[in-house]
Formats: C-alpha cells, structure tokens, sequence
C-alpha cells in the first residue's frame, strides 16, 4: 500500500512539473451536435467559419436553414435544364405570350416539350392561342428563333448553338439566381423579424446572436448560389 501510495504521488508530482494533468479515461464524454459552421465571419481571420448554435437559439434557425436551403436546391433543379448541345424546354421558360390584350406566361398557354435533340414543340390547350405563341417566339429578342404553326401546336426549330444561344439562356440562368436569391431574403426578413419579436423576456444579446445567425445563413445560401451560377456560365459559355 505505501509503495502504491508513493507511486501515486510521484504521478501526480511528474504531471504538475510537466504541465500535462492527469486524464482519467470516463465513458461520458460531451460531443456537441447543435453547432454547425457557416459562411464567413465577418470579423477576425478571414475564411473563419462562423459557428451557429441552432438549439440556443430564440428563434427556430433550423426552419431558416431549411426553407433558404429549398431555394438553392430549386436552383440546382433550374440548372439541370440549361444544357450546351442539347435542346432544352427551359429556353421558352420567362416567354410572355399576349391572347385577348392580356399578358400571360406560357405555361398557362400551353406545354413545351422536346421533340428531338433540336426541336421544341408548344402543344397550346387552345388552339386559338397558338398564333399568339408563335408570335411571341418571333418577337423574343432574346430567342432569335422561327416558329412555325400548325393546328394548336407550335414547332420551334432550333439551329446550331450559337453565341446569341448561349448569352441568352445565360441571362435566363442569373435571372433565376437572383430570383432564387430574393427568396433566401424573403426568408432573412422573416426570421429577423422573429428575433425582433422574442419578446421582452429575451435578453438583447439573445436577439442579436439571432439575427446574427440569421444573417449568416443568408450569406452562406446566397454564396452557394452565386458558386452554381459561376460554374453554369462557364460550362455555357464555353
């Protein structure tokens, strides 16, 4: 027993001039899952990831972070139909068509499908409308394209991808982006606003730990945007 004693002391007395304590091993040990790191922070070193505590919060950022996080996946979808080389039913996409003085999308005049790898084809619910369709493709600045008509479908005829070809279905590409970008905001706006609201229980650090937060996955989703945007122009524009 005195040997072990000593054996003991003499442990602990190595440990103290070391400056390395003793660890005794514990099945307990605390491994935090409610922090996840986003973006950048705006202070300090940069390219520091900003830690987000979404169990502390006063407000629910999990919600946030899903709703924003919708966004950029409907972007990547958006992106899938924006390809070089091969016909896509997305270049009618945004194509305002005029039918009794009124303006209206096209997908409310009728239904783009891909015929072969260089023809659309506009099948119109009524045929009267199909003139209005075929007029609206002529007038596109944007698509350069000429229809041609018959019966209630509208036949667009694609030539070799050309540079008009790509600038154009590039500017439909960041107007998407900034669309989808809007939404992320419409989100920020929100969740600020609930941070705002906690109540007068809830300390003013609290609700700004929160907008900041909220802020952060803002920056986080915008900037994944803009990295898909980046890489789709590119790949379109060769």
């Amino acid at each position: 027993m005195f040997r072990g004693a000593l054996s003991r002391l003499a442990l602990s007395a190595s440990a103290v001039r070391s400056h390395h304590p003793v660890v005794f091993a514990t099945q307990n040990v605390f491994r935090p899952t409610a922090v996840r790191y986003y973006a950048e922070k705006k202070s300090g070193k940069k390219g520091a990831p900003a830690k987000i505590n979404f169990q502390d919060s006063v407000i629910d950022l999990v919600k946030i972070d899903s709703q924003m996080k919708a966004a950029v996946e409907s972007f990547k979808e958006e992106l899938t139909k924006f390809r070089v080389g091969r016909v896509s039913a997305a270049l009618l996409d945004g194509l305002q068509v005029t039918v009794n003085g009124a303006p209206s999308s096209l997908a409310a005049v009728g239904q783009v499908a891909v015929k072969d790898a260089s023809t659309l084809v506009v099948t119109c619910f009524d045929p009267a409308s199909a003139l209005a369709v075929e007029q609206a493709v002529k007038d596109s600045p944007d698509l350069k394209l000429t229809p041609a008509r018959e019966g209630n479908l509208v036949k667009v005829a694609l030539p070799k991808m050309t540079k008009e070809h790509r600038e154009g279905m590039v500017k439909q590409v960041k107007a998407t982006a900034e669309n989808l970008k809007v939404r992320v905001r419409r989100v920020r706006q929100k969740g600020v606003q609930l941070a705002k609201d906690a109540g007068d229980d809830v300390s003013r650090d609290d609700k700004e730990k929160a907008t900041n937060a909220v802020q952060t996955l803002t920056d986080t989703h915008c900037n994944e945007i803009d990295a898909l945007l980046a890489a789709k122009v590119k790949e379109l524009l060769g």
